[in-house]
């Protein structure tokens, strides 16, 4: 539906562009405009800036500008209804509808939206009121996750059937090509179609304003040839690389703190979220990427790593140096003690003896030594020079030249040889 030109003038009129653009970047006043690091590219000194008064943006080192309906449509990808739509929602403007859609595109996308909340809808209610959820909602109580946070996040369970969705989908004559672009049901050959997610329970991903855009699930019995986790294929609303759970949910209090937490997996940030800690995002469904660092950089100055204490836990935080190095993030890595995640040592040790562990992180260099330490990889000169260089090698990626140095100069230091040696190499 096309939203009237009189409602879309009230929008305009209401939306402050400083008030909408610092949901998603830290805007600092200098003189009678706003300035941050620019959200549309990767930059180290800030290009971006926001004038009030005029209701306008404008990035001096990618070119992108515009008023506060065109950020959000460029950021979010949304359609123009969609941007008018959530800026009459955070200013509370009830809009006036005429006519139809302006495009097909624009009713697929429209579509899409909707049907992943019917989704989200049908799981969540599967969940409460069947009595195969009973189990799957059981599972969840005994990880400690109380009604209120399943609730709060529309935590699902797909029924074990293989067309649990499908038949609901048929029932209500809803459209099964919107729900197979979203990946929730798969064509067969025959031209019918089965589930995806089945016998799981379900993790509903929002984007930054609070759309559903995808799901992971988690088997409730584990079998050899089913994947524990399993998340939705990306579509038109949904890229993986690029999507952060529960960023939507705990954006206010890490730009409140200054900090996030990042863990991995789905149950360590509803296990953490459960006991307080606020200021945490999870990067289910994919290995760490460049594009989620970025994301959250803008909300967060200072990030926490935490992965899991195992050997596959520390290779991933290995990773993870490469990626923060190229982002000039400020970031410390939490070790957590052997085969124990954030989820099961929050439950045994509590709240304040996570905090601890979080407030003891370490920079990259302390953590790749010490853990070379305790695989022995300092007991002889080859070893040592091995992980010299590949700090070395972390440490090039850094874009700013006095930043590189003075990091080169501490490895030196570290490992006890000349700063001449170290930042020659």
């Amino acid at each position: 539906m096309r939203i009237s030109e009189d409602s879309i003038k009230e929008v305009l009129d209401a939306a402050d562009i400083v008030t909408v653009i610092s949901d998603y970047v830290n805007l600092r006043q200098s003189g009678r405009n706003f300035v941050a690091l620019c959200p549309f590219h990767k930059e180290k000194t800030p290009s971006f800036t926001v004038s009030r008064e005029k209701g306008l943006f404008h990035c001096f080192g990618c070119g992108a500008g515009g008023n506060v309906v065109s950020f959000l449509m460029k950021l979010e990808k949304l359609t123009f209804v969609d941007a008018i739509e959530t800026l009459a929602k955070k200013f509370g403007i009830k809009l006036k509808y005429e006519g139809g859609f302006n495009s097909d595109e624009d009713k697929e996308l429209e579509n899409l939206y909707e049907y992943s909340l019917l989704a989200m809808q049908f799981f969540h209610k599967n969940l409460l009121e069947t009595n195969e959820g009973r189990s799957a909602l059981k599972y969840l109580k005994d990880r400690g996750i109380d009604e209120a946070t399943i609730k709060a996040f529309k935590l699902g369970y797909a029924l074990g059937a293989w067309d649990g969705l499908y038949n609901f989908i048929k029932t209500n004559k809803y459209e099964p090509e919107i729900f197979e672009k979203l990946g929730l049901i798969i064509k067969k050959e025959d031209g019918d179609y089965y589930d995806r997610f089945r016998g799981r329970i379900i993790f509903p991903i929002f984007s930054t304003i609070g759309r559903v855009i995808a799901f992971g699930g988690r088997i409730l019995i584990d079998e050899k040839d089913q994947p524990k986790y399993l998340n939705s294929p990306e579509s038109r609303i949904y890229i993986k690389g690029k999507t952060l759970f529960g960023l939507f949910q705990t954006k206010d209090e890490i730009r409140r703190t200054q900090s996030a937490i990042l863990v991995e997996g789905y149950m360590d940030f509803l296990s953490l979220y459960q006991k307080g800690i606020r200021n945490v995002v999870a990067s289910a469904g994919t290995s760490l990427t460049i594009d989620q660092i970025y994301i959250l950089s803008k909300v967060a100055p200072n990030i926490n790593l935490i992965f899991d204490g195992d050997e596959a836990g520390q290779k991933a935080a290995v990773r993870s140096i490469e990626l923060m190095l190229q982002t000039d993030v400020n970031f410390k890595i939490v070790s957590l003690p052997e085969n124990e995640d954030p989820d099961s040592f929050i439950r045994k040790s509590g709240r304040e003896k996570f905090l601890e562990l979080v407030e003891d992180g370490k920079n990259y260099i302390d953590y790749v030594f010490e853990l070379a330490s305790k695989r022995n990889a300092l007991n002889d000169t080859n070893s040592k020079l091995k992980v010299i260089d590949s700090l070395l090698e972390y440490t090039s990626k850094v874009r700013d030249p006095l930043r590189r140095e003075i990091l080169a100069r501490e490895i030196a230091k570290k490992f006890n040889v000349t700063v001449n040696s170290v930042i020659k190499n």
